[in-house]
């Protein structure tokens, strides 16, 4: 039975990983530290690539003949025999010498990176950070040893003395997010410090490394699971996208005016009906969720808001959105949100660069954070509009007194169920309509148990939070940190009455709230909004739309053409050598084409990955070609999928210039 690219591969990377391990040992008992270290750190490489592997690889293993099955069972044991050795060799200085004395030496400054780096590393991907202003002698160091990423986020550290020496200085709080928001592939799956974190600065930082980086890695997963959905949605929607206003046609018209941000957390029943005496004195922008529920309190919010591409139209059954001045929709959510009669349509870039591709169309791309949240995109685009001050209202970030959500919110029914330690959680009286978005991720309310955080409570003390609410808290934390640093910044209001307490924000009822900050006058905020949206040149977006989408599907056409060629040229067994230079000069052609298309990359993240990981451990033409089978199949795959979407859509916008 022949092996599929990463069977083959891990059949080698095993073989490899029993060379080092020999190697290892051989060198330790030679009592050569240079060389043990050096196939320690191939070893760490070698667990990292094999990590990546799916588990189908392994089960191909079982059908191997039995000689080559005994090649790899002897490839394990050494691989065991250095699995003893490595870790105790690796902590040999702990309890023996102090940091401080073995930061005197060279020798010494290894045994700590030895010492603190995990048993998996990929020096090429993953991210060292340093933290205080000594460890810049570590910097050299590592650059020897390969590592590629390394962040100095030292307070008081400079460009002059980083200059030169392989490492990213990120001595800010927005230079540190900037550089995470920025990260490119290969994309890292590990972090770790040199320098255990002591001082109160130092574990800041740390604070603000991890949670940084933890929004990395749920944006990666986020964008392998809704990558495919953003690309189709966001074709679909490309004509109702025409036909829509920007959000930068609001311009300055509402400008110094208050702004109220109403979530669904369960705290929202405690004052819902303080929010019927805002209108018109204040913005009203709401959480598509909690629609049903301000809807039956009799409220008619100026924005509802949806980021999130799942169908979540259900949110709004029963609601007269015919009421409502806008909906505030990202650009790639699903198209029965831009079929709701709402007055105006205003489109924005809700998943920042996984959008981008649709924004750039109409040369208007205005990237704003979320998070995942509807609120942490409220609070940007509330600062984008300059409006102020910011009021939460129901931005619980808790599961406040057993609830999840609001009372008639969408959802609501939805409740928490602790184990009894207290320590992870499952919900129960799920709805089919919530079921169908789990299952879409490929999960179920079934099987999923969540581990049970801990945040700073409302009124002192500890609440219940969930991963993802302890992350928009995180955010809700470093937008307020931005905002109160500046010379005169706007009021920040939480007048949840519930839920977590929230760092730089004033902790205000929201009756003592409008008493201090919301004015008396009605503002006109309906007719501002509509003024804004009449202004928005649909009739130009309209022809531009329709231009670009015949240039993407002749682009289309022609990129399915030439990778199903390249598919057919890699996939004999042995190339002649006219047949690489035609494979060559069909590569180059491909990859002009699909730079025309960056849209194609979202849903084929894990393949580029995959291939990526693959061409960097090839070898043989065949290793290569294995490599490149997988991207060249997978923009044949896409491109047969969204060609379609795409005719579709040309044709909607054909029959609206008609």
């Amino acid at each position: 039975m022949g092996l599929d690219a990463s069977a083959t591969r891990l059949v080698k990377l095993l073989a490899l990983q029993a060379q080092a391990s020999a190697d290892a040992l051989r060198a330790a008992v030679a009592g050569d530290e240079a060389a043990t270290r050096s196939a320690v750190d191939a070893l760490r490489v070698l667990r990292a690539k094999l990590q990546t592997l799916p588990e189908q690889a392994r089960a191909q293993l079982d059908q191997l003949p039995p000689l080559a099955q005994a090649a790899i069972q002897s490839d394990l044991e050494h691989i065991q025999r250095a699995n003893h050795f490595v870790p105790v060799w690796c902590q040999r200085f702990v309890g023996i010498a102090s940091y401080e004395q073995l930061c005197a030496s060279d020798a010494g400054i290894d045994a700590l990176i030895d010492q603190a780096l995990p048993p998996a590393w990929d020096f090429d991907k993953d991210i060292i950070v340093l933290v205080a202003l000594e460890e810049l002698a570590f910097v050299q160091a590592l650059v020897r040893r390969g590592q590629k990423r390394i962040v100095f986020a030292a307070q008081g550290a400079s460009d002059t003395r980083c200059a030169g020496l392989g490492a990213t200085l990120s001595d800010s709080k927005e230079k540190l997010r900037q550089y995470f928001q920025e990260i490119v592939q290969p994309y890292p799956v590990r972090i770790t410090g040199i320098k255990p974190a002591k001082t109160p600065a130092e574990l800041e930082i740390w604070a603000d490394v991890k949670h940084l980086f933890t929004l990395f890695l749920t944006n990666q997963k986020t964008s392998r699971a809704f990558g495919n959905i953003w690309l189709t949605q966001g074709l679909q929607n490309l004509p109702a996208i025409a036909d829509s206003a920007h959000l930068s046609a609001l311009g300055t018209a509402l400008q110094g005016l208050p702004f109220v941000i109403i979530a669904p957390g369960p705290s929202l029943d405690k004052n819902i009906a303080l929010l019927q005496q805002l209108k018109g004195r204040a913005v009203l922008m709401a959480a598509a969720q909690c629609a049903r529920a301000l809807s039956q309190a009799g409220i008619t919010p100026d924005f509802l808001v949806v980021i999130d591409p799942g169908d979540l139209v259900y949110f709004l059954d029963g609601v007269d959105t015919g009421e409502i001045d806008a909906l505030m929709v990202g650009v790639s959510c699903n198209p029965g949100f831009f079929a709701k009669p709402f007055k105006n349509r205003i489109i924005f870039n809700a998943n920042a660069h996984a959008d981008q591709w649709i924004s750039n169309l109409f040369e208007e791309t205005l990237p704003l954070s979320s998070a995942g949240s509807v609120s942490v995109a409220s609070v940007h685009i509330a600062k984008y509009l300059n409006c102020g001050p910011i009021l939460l209202v129901g931005q619980d970030l808790a599961l406040s007194g057993g609830k999840q959500y609001s009372s008639h919110s969408a959802n609501s029914a939805s409740t928490p169920v602790f184990d009894a330690d207290g320590h992870t959680l499952t919900f129960s009286n799920v709805s089919a309509d919530q079921e169908k978005i789990l299952q879409a991720t490929g999960t179920s309310s079934h099987d999923t148990i969540e581990p049970v955080l801990q945040l700073p409570g409302y009124y002192g003390g500890l609440v219940s939070t969930r991963r993802n609410y302890h992350l928009f808290h995180g955010e809700f934390v470093a937008f307020a940190r931005q905002e109160n640093a500046q010379p005169a910044p706007r009021p920040l209001l939480n007048c949840t009455e519930g839920g977590a307490f929230i760092e730089g924000f004033r902790h205000i009822s929201l009756a003592q709230a409008i008493k201090e900050y919301i004015p008396a006058s009605d503002a006109g905020i309906s007719a501002r909004i509509r003024a804004c949206c009449a202004q928005s040149d649909t009739a130009g977006r309209r022809l531009t739309i329709h231009r670009k989408l015949r240039t993407m599907q002749r682009d289309l056409e022609e990129a399915i053409r030439l990778a199903k060629q390249c598919l057919h040229t890699v996939s004999h067994q042995a190339v002649s050598k006219s047949g690489h230079a035609n494979l060559d000069r069909l590569e180059k052609k491909l990859v002009k084409c699909i730079e025309r298309i960056p849209a194609l990359a979202l849903p084929n993240q894990h393949e580029i990955q995959q291939a990526l990981s693959l061409s960097g451990d090839a070898t043989t033409t065949q290793e290569s070609n294995g490599a490149a089978k997988i991207l060249y199949q997978s923009i044949v795959n896409t491109g047969v999928q969204i060609l379609p979407l795409v005719n579709a859509s040309l044709e909607k916008c054909r029959s609206h210039a008609d």
